[in-house]
């Protein structure tokens, strides 16, 4: 995680996840390649939902939601129950290089080896410069 001001963001030609966050509240937005600006418009951190609520995004692959209702603001897991959630989303976003290893203690152990293989295919191709 790092803070980004005044830098310019080089992009492959595909689509892009850049997320955000400031004390409270979080940015998620989906950029693409062509684009000149990002537009971040930042939410309040939801309370931490049910899995049932969260079953319906996932059927939904609506990974952005997911994320927003599970980070906090340093992108990370806020409740142990929500963390599985959190992972999936963060791979389906392009984000897999913000898992962190101790995230995974409160998974199941049948799905550490995907989230690992999640983890090796999220090395960026692209930087800030």
């Amino acid at each position: 995680m790092s803070i980004v001001a005044n830098k310019t963001l080089l992009l492959g030609p595909e689509s892009h996840t850049v997320v955000a966050s400031r004390p409270g509240a979080l940015a998620i937005a989906r950029i693409q390649f062509g684009d000149e600006t990002v537009n971040l418009t930042f939410r309040p951190i939801p309370p931490v939902p049910s899995s049932a609520e969260l079953d319906v995004l996932r059927k939904q692959r609506k990974w952005a939601a997911i994320l927003a209702m599970t980070a906090d603001e340093s992108i990370q897991p806020r409740d142990p129950a929500v963390t599985v959630y959190h992972l999936e989303a963060l791979r389906f976003l392009g984000l897999a290089r913000l898992m962190r290893e101790p995230d995974w203690a409160t998974i199941p152990e049948a799905m550490r080896r995907r989230v690992q293989v999640w983890l090796r295919m999220g090395q960026p191709l692209w930087g800030w410069q």
